[in-house]
C-alpha cells in the first residue's frame, strides 16, 4: 500500500472528511509524505502543538494520556486529524514501539490546499458540524 493509498482509504473513514468527495479526499491524500521512524519515535506530546496527521502504514506506536497506556495503534490507524484543523495542544503521547512507516499529511501543505481548493474547507465544515449533531443527540 502506497502512503497515496492508505492516506486515502483512512480519510474517508474519519468523521471531519466523511463529507469530502473523492476527489477532495484524493487531494489530501496527494501531500501524504511516506516517512520512516526508529522505535522509541516520539510522534506526539501530550499537551504540545500538533502541526501534522499520520497514518501507520507499518509498525506500532504506544499511546498514552497522563503516563497510562490508552491504546496501541496498529497498520491502518491514524492519529492528529484535527491537529490539521485547529492549533490545539495533542490530548495523548504517541511513540513508536517498533520501526514505523508512516503516511504523514503536514498542515501547512493542508492549509496550502485549503486556499487553493476552498471547497475542501466546506465539506470538512458540514463534516464536523454533522459529528457534533451526533454526539449531541447522544447527550
Amino acid at each position: 500500500m502506497t502512503a497515496h493509498d492508505a492516506v486515502r482509504d483512512r480519510l474517508a473513514e474519519l468523521p471531519p472528511f466523511r463529507t469530502c468527495t473523492k476527489r477532495e479526499i484524493g487531494e489530501i491524500a496527494a501531500l501524504a509524505t511516506q516517512v520512516d521512524v526508529p522505535a522509541g519515535t516520539h510522534l506526539t506530546q501530550e499537551g504540545k502543538r500538533g502541526n501534522e496527521f499520520g497514518i501507520v502504514v507499518a509498525g506500532s506506536a504506544s499511546v498514552t494520556q497522563g503516563g497510562h497506556e490508552v491504546h496501541v495503534l496498529g497498520v491502518g490507524d491514524s492519529y492528529g486529524e484535527m491537529a490539521l484543523i485547529d492549533d490545539g495542544p495533542r490530548t495523548a503521547t504517541i511513540v513508536a514501539q517498533t520501526p514505523m512507516t508512516l503516511a504523514v499529511v503536514g498542515r501547512g501543505e493542508f492549509d496550502d490546499l485549503l486556499d487553493r481548493v476552498p471547497q475542501v474547507a466546506r465539506s470538512i465544515m458540514l463534516g464536523l458540524a454533522r459529528r457534533i449533531r451526533e454526539l449531541e443527540s447522544h447527550t
